[in-house]
């Protein structure tokens, strides 16, 4: 069994539409250019609600992770508050990708996408990043015939690939 590696805890933010997400980025001290993982919660919930625990774990195995918030919930940007849009949640996933992208700590060519609950579904539904990402996980039971992933197969998704521009 391998020594787990210490963890930095970074405070960060990056623009999303009309506002901006807030997040964490826990990086393993030592590594030079980790892979990464994006985290996001379902629904309204915020980094606050223990996707720490899942992206310190990340970061003591020798993987950076993001954690972040959408728009309109807890430290993030947008009013009002407390709206929850899935097309703008799809957009603040694309927003946390391309904010990895920038990173020159992280390796931009290995990055995993991990959503629970209907984060799980956005993970599913997000577009993969060029280079394309090497991992989707999700915490999502019974999600490849549900009503809901049909729904993220056939419309969201659609509709969120066939626009020029994402959705705001």
């Amino acid at each position: 069994m391998t020594t787990p590696h210490s963890v930095t805890r970074h405070d960060i933010t990056f623009p999303s539409g009309d506002s901006t997400c807030a997040g964490w980025l826990h990086l393993p001290t030592g590594l030079t250019s980790p892979p990464v993982a994006v985290l996001g919660h379902g629904l309204g919930a915020t980094r606050e609600m223990r996707l720490d625990a899942f992206t310190e774990r990340c970061a003591q195995a020798g993987i950076a992770a993001v954690a972040f918030t959408y728009r309109h919930f807890g430290h993030s940007g947008g009013h009002p508050r407390q709206l929850l849009s899935i097309k703008r949640q799809l957009v603040d996933w694309d927003a946390a990708l391309a904010y990895v992208h920038t990173r020159r700590d992280v390796d931009r060519a290995r990055i995993a996408i991990w959503g629970s609950s209907v984060g799980g579904g956005h993970a599913i539904a997000t577009p993969a990043p060029s280079p394309p990402s090497t991992d989707r996980e999700r915490g999502v039971p019974h999600v490849r015939h549900t009503p809901f992933a049909l729904a993220v197969d056939t419309v969201d998704r659609a509709e969120h690939l066939r626009s020029p521009t994402p959705p705001a």
